[in-house]
Parts: structure tokens; sequence; C-alpha cells
């Protein structure tokens, strides 16, 4: 393997209620990761659905 360094800033949110505030962090056309667990799977789903994002 070869050596190498990698680094990306990222920012990351935790908590109730962040889904909303996340979109204001995000420039138009980036590529975003999001992790979830439990039902906020369900409430990603129908926040991506919706015109707030």
């Amino acid at each position: 393997m070869l050596d190498f360094e990698y680094f990306k800033p990222a920012r990351i949110l935790f908590g109730p209620g962040k889904l909303a505030e996340i979109v204001k962090y995000i420039p138009e056309n980036a590529r975003i990761l999001i992790t979830y667990g439990g039902d906020s799977g369900k409430n990603i789903a129908r926040w991506m659905k919706s015109d707030r994002h």
C-alpha cells in the first residue's frame, strides 16, 4: 500500500432537530453523507422528498 495522507474538513451535526438545520450548511449541487439509526431513516426519506432540501 502506498503512503498517503488525506484531509477533508467536515461539519458534523449531532442531535434532534439537526436535519432541519442542515440545509443552511449545504451548498447547491453538493454531495453529502447522512448517517442515521433507528426510525430516523424514515424521517430522512420524508425530508428528501419534501421541498426543503
